[in-house]
């Protein structure tokens, strides 16, 4: 009996299914570099390995254009799921199929976006986690701002118009604009596509009388973050963001979570489908846990003192 067992069972191995997973990515390929290792980790928790009973299929996007492109091949070549990151590739992969389950991760308010009819039930073929618990978080963007820098007056609000446009802009700009009121400060929005118009923006902004900068949370602003801590240091300007990277890159602050480790818990959804769960019934996750970068060193260069208090709220410090 045992002599017969043992090809039964190494046959049956055998033909276990191998699962497809598509995962497109908003920027290119050597960038997504610490967040596809993430994904692996999280996969390989769960008892996925990658090359064994799990193949990845990952898509990069060079440009914005590129968006609407990325999903087909991975429709065409029958996926059992796809990962899509931010909101312009979701909605690519929603427009390619609504029957693949798609995992969306960095969503923002995806019901006013389509892509749920609750964060509870979903109800369509996406789920997976938001980029902010709330439009409240970009408030609190702000508070922190003039927090840091209280002879601020007036801010420049950068913003991508496509990705705003695209989904209750109101919503976020009436935030903003509201918490701007509290706060005593003025703000003027910029709209920026790309690395021109960013540079052209932050250029003539100094036209404007700003005395800080305010950088939402958005694809084209995390692609350039680099280069608008360039041009704000250049300019002298205080500048939050909702992501460490920038501040790793040199600009003052940043309030969100944490982009990195986000990967890492789609596995967690990706587990969940390829175990037989339906993706209109599993709830879409909010984050919990925002983390306050402070650069102190650009601070320095500024000539701002950081009050010890946030200094001690900060999750991180860059000396």
């Amino acid at each position: 009996m045992s002599l017969l067992a043992a090809p039964l069972a190494a046959g049956a191995q055998q033909a276990a299914k191998v699962y497809r997973l598509g995962v497109l990515w908003a920027i290119p390929a050597p960038a997504t570099a610490p967040y596809r290792a993430e994904l692996e980790a999280g996969l390989r928790e769960r008892g996925w390995v990658p090359g064994q009973n799990i193949v990845l299929e990952h898509r990069f996007s060079e440009s914005p254009a590129d968006f609407r492109k990325l999903p087909s091949g991975l429709v065409e070549a029958r996926v059992d799921a796809i990962a899509a990151m931010t909101n312009a590739v979701i909605a690519a992969a929603a427009n390619a199929t609504t029957e693949i389950p798609i995992v969306g991760v960095y969503m923002s308010d995806p019901i006013s976006a389509g892509f749920a009819v609750s964060l509870a039930r979903p109800g369509k073929n996406i789920t997976g986690m938001t980029l902010d618990a709330s439009p409240e978080a970009y408030a609190k963007q702000l508070e922190l701002l003039k927090l840091i820098v209280p002879r601020a007056r007036r801010v420049q609000v950068l913003r991508n118009p496509d990705f705003y446009g695209t989904f209750n802009q109101h919503v976020y700009t009436t935030t903003v604009e509201k918490a701007a009121r509290s706060l005593k400060l003025e703000v003027y929005f910029s709209d920026v596509r790309n690395a021109g118009e960013i540079e052209e923006a932050l250029g003539t902004g100094a036209q404007k009388s700003r005395s800080a900068v305010y950088a939402m949370s958005d694809i084209v602003l995390f692609v350039h973050g680099p280069l608008i801590a360039k041009l704000a240091a250049r300019h002298r300007l205080p500048t939050i963001f909702g992501f460490r990277e920038a501040v790793e890159a040199g600009a003052l602050a940043s309030y969100g979570p944490d982009l990195v480790r986000m990967p890492r818990r789609a596995a967690h959804f990706v587990d969940r489908l390829f175990r037989g769960a339906r993706v209109s019934d599993l709830p879409i996750e909010q984050p919990t846990t925002f983390e306050l970068v402070i650069n102190r060193k650009t601070a320095e260069a500024l000539g701002l003192t950081i009050p010890q208090s946030l200094l001690l709220r900060a999750d991180q410090v860059i000396e």
